[in-house]
């Protein structure tokens, strides 16, 4: 698996001198300190930072390094809308901030900046795609917003109501400079619930800036957001297949890539081009108001990652989160299935039950169960994937036939590798789920609203035990990522050892050959001296005496070497000749 997993930190070739743009090509206008990071050319606006052709990412300078590079794509002050301004002025004191305001002038990993024009960081910056739903228990409506201005003018309103007494979620695909802005300036969001949804990074390079360092604790329970990783499988028919997904991950503004089932090192060396199963890094983050004074009903943001259109969900995707309605229940109306995951929240959403929505200002986290019941059907589809993966490798290792194959053994220790690497991070990530949104002793993010009654603003039962569910879901689910670890553990031993012990069973088949190989030495080598020796008289009319005298000292001499050469092994002939003879005499 990811094949695209290596990390992009590392030293690559600088794009060649014939692929920079001139500077009349340039798309904005730099002054001349800004010249030492160059335009690509032809664009490459899909460019993943794992690609070879990426190029030194440091070029944008290092975490040890000043800001003085990065303004080739800086917006001035006078510019900048407020919340930028606010990020870049904060992030003097927190630097970690300073990747947050770097995306939002580039729209997307800063480094990726080269291989962009101008007009595609304009397109990225504005891209928008916004649900607005209002949940009441009398009714739920939904407002789609595609547009960066129709979304500006709507939060800037004078009459747009951003107090209602229900509930509102607002749910985003991707990010952007505009959808950043707009409601990061709006509802005076910590600038860390964006920070911590751009990048799917497992590891770090010490030079990277875009590192993103964990919160103690106690910090992280008194936020009111939340940033969930996850994992995504899917089924891709071929190479070309992964590679037109891998460029589609590239179109994202955020950073998101596959992990294959086989390094793409290994699947390039071995010129790999069949199917393969890749699980994509997701992440989700909610956000929930803290409702101060005059505030009421629930207001949250949850953004999500966009729906990778190349390939097919694994066993065609997890189950529907509705129950099997009986037979003599009427059939609800034919409506069609969701084709992304963004559709697929609002419908999950919108169909809460309305005992849910009257308490939800009460109990805002059960605002999350339909993301949470989505994100648990993916860890599933992943732990049987896992479950399935082993199972297949214990049959092959069973298997003499394909043990004794070119790729047998060490075929099945280039996929147990990759997930040996991962389960760490899979379970890692369920932990963090379980320790922060199902956290049971989290504090709540929102106060309770005040327009509630007092006679309800005890949590409702219902959505307490569907909480309650998905932390038993989601603890089931680290339990078999425990057990498919130590499983993997166990058949990597087991492999090595089977590889031992058939270099073992090889190494005792060539020492049998070696002993046959000495024996014939030994015979034909006596034999060969004395013929060569006998070889130099010029008389051929002697031959029959050469003869007799060529066996009268060759025969002696070879058994004299063979006596040598294994003195045990004359010794048993001997004493079997012995005892032949003497029961023949009895």
């Amino acid at each position: 698996m990811t094949g695209m997993h290596f990390k992009a930190g590392h030293e690559m070739e600088s794009p060649r001198a014939d692929e920079r743009l001139s500077s009349s090509d340039v798309p904005l206008d730099l002054g001349k300190e800004s010249r030492s990071i160059e335009k690509v050319v032809p664009p490459k606006p899909n460019i993943l930072p794992n690609n070879s052709a990426y190029g030194d990412q440091y070029e944008i300078g290092d975490a040890y390094e000043g800001w003085e590079r990065r303004k080739v794509w800086a917006i001035p002050d006078e510019d900048a809308k407020p919340y930028l301004k606010y990020v870049k002025r904060i992030s003097e004191g927190f630097p970690h901030l300073r990747w947050l305001a770097d995306f939002m002038e580039v729209s997307t990993m800063p480094s990726k900046w080269k291989f962009l024009t101008s007009s595609q960081i304009s397109d990225r910056a504005k891209r928008t795609r916004v649900a607005m739903l209002d949940l009441s228990p009398s009714s739920s409506t939904r407002l789609d917003i595609q547009n960066s201005e129709k979304l500006n003018q709507l939060i800037s309103d004078p009459n747009f109501n951003h107090n209602p007494e229900h509930a509102r979620i607002f749910i985003l695909e991707d990010l952007s400079r505009d959808m950043v802005e707009v409601f990061g300036a709006a509802y005076d969001i910590d600038p860390l619930f964006f920070r911590g949804h751009l990048l799917d990074y497992l590891w770090y390079n010490i030079r990277d800036p875009w590192v993103d360092l964990p919160d103690l604790e106690g910090v992280v329970q008194g936020r009111n957001f939340f940033n969930i990783r996850y994992m995504i499988p899917k089924y891709f028919q071929s190479q070309d297949s992964i590679e037109q997904a891998v460029e589609q991950l590239g179109g994202w503004n955020v950073i998101r890539r596959i992990e294959q089932e086989l390094s793409w090192k290994i699947r390039l060396k071995r010129k790999i081009k069949d199917s393969t199963v890749g699980v994509i890094r997701g992440k989700a983050s909610l956000w929930i108001r803290r409702n101060k004074e005059g505030e009421s009903g629930l207001l949250a943001i949850l953004v999500m990652d966009p729906t990778l259109r190349e390939g097919f969900p694994l066993w065609g995707g997890p189950r529907a989160l509705a129950a099997t309605p009986s037979m003599h229940s009427p059939l609800p109306p034919p409506r069609p299935s969701p084709t992304s995951n963004f559709e697929r929240l609002i419908s999950s959403t919108l169909s809460l039950p309305s005992p849910l929505l009257t308490h939800l200002p009460s109990q805002p986290l059960t605002l999350a169960l339909p993301i949470l019941s989505l994100i648990a059907g993916e860890w599933l589809s992943v732990v049987t994937y896992i479950t399935t993966t082993l199972t297949k490798i214990e049959y092959e290792l069973e298997d003499v036939q394909y043990r004794e194959s070119s790729t047998g053994l060490t075929g099945s220790l280039d996929r147990l590798h990759p997930l040996r690497r991962l389960m760490p991070v899979y379970r890692s990530m369920v932990v963090e789920v379980l320790s922060t949104l199902l956290n049971p002793d989290l504090p709540p993010p929102s106060a309770p609203s005040s327009h509630i009654p007092t006679t309800d603003q005890t949590p409702n039962d219902n959505g307490k035990r569907m909480l309650k569910n998905l932390h038993n879901d989601f603890n089931n689910i680290l339990t078999s990522l425990d057990a498919l670890q130590t499983r993997t553990q166990n058949i990597i031993s087991l492999a090595t050892t089977i590889i031992s012990i058939e270099e073992n069973q090889r190494a005792m088949k060539m020492n049998v050959n070696l002993v046959r190989v000495t024996y014939l030495a030994v015979i034909f080598v006596p034999m060969a001296f004395v013929s060569s020796f006998l070889s130099m008289t010029p008389d051929l009319s002697a031959i029959r005496d050469t003869v007799g005298v060529y066996f009268a000292v060759a025969v002696p001499l070879t058994v004299l070497c063979v006596a040598a050469a294994d003195p045990r092994g004359v010794r048993r002939v001997w004493r079997w000749a012995v005892g032949r003879s003497g029961r023949g005499g009895g």
